[in-house]
């Protein structure tokens, strides 16, 4: 009987000095904010100026038929996206005419 009380004690004061040992920091690492001319410059990786002239084509017809057209140096990227979020499915554009647009527009963005 001695002997379980013994190993018992043993084990609840192991197990206490482990949980209140101080614990390792994880240092979490924050991802690089990109400025607007790192953005600007990934979109220019995926898409042509030929792409971006297309894109622009088809802002200037889809978009025109509803209200006057925005330069897109109207607004910053973070504005635009937000823009495109909602505009896009109402010029019903298909997937690719909404990336032409959207890759047009962020590229000549406001800084």
């Amino acid at each position: 009987m001695k002997k379980i009380f013994i190993l018992t004690t043993l084990s609840a004061v192991s197990l206490m000095l482990v949980q209140c040992s101080p614990k390792s920091a994880k240092t979490v690492s924050k991802p690089a904010v990109k400025t607007h001319e790192g953005k600007v410059a990934d979109i220019k990786k995926n898409f042509t100026e030929a792409d971006l002239a297309e894109g622009k084509m088809i802002s200037d017809s889809k978009c025109s038929r509803c209200h006057q057209l925005k330069m897109p140096e109207s607004f910053s990227m973070n504005e635009w996206d937000n823009i495109l979020l909602r505009m896009i499915p109402k010029a019903r554009l298909d997937e690719k005419q909404a990336s032409l647009v959207r890759a047009y527009i962020l590229t000549n963005t406001k800084s």
